[in-house]
């Protein structure tokens, strides 16, 4: 695995687990609140197993979830991690130097 690709890695898993810390909650009820089945694709998510479109869909699920507020920081960290990990390679390494 590349650096760029375990720094987005660890960007992802970071922010979800920060999520889960700050608003108390389990990977399944957060699951639950963003409307998945499972907690499985926030686990894929996490493990960098899943799509640039799943990811595009979790930031919008948690964008409109009701239950759950997003800080402005939160909704910033979301901004950027999905800014960041659609820009690959050496551009990505520059952008996280930013």
């Amino acid at each position: 695995m590349e650096l760029s690709e375990r720094v987005k890695y660890n960007a992802i898993d970071n922010y979800i687990r920060q999520l889960q810390r700050s608003h108390g909650l389990t990977l399944q009820e957060l699951a639950f609140m963003l409307g998945y089945k499972s907690q499985t694709s926030l686990t894929r998510l996490m493990q960098d197993a899943s799509t640039f479109d799943s990811l595009l869909k979790f930031a919008d699920r948690l964008r409109t979830c009701t239950s759950l507020h997003l800080t402005s920081e939160e909704s910033s960290q979301l901004y950027d991690l999905v800014e960041l990990y659609d820009v690959g390679g050496d551009d990505y390494n520059v952008m996280l130097s930013l």
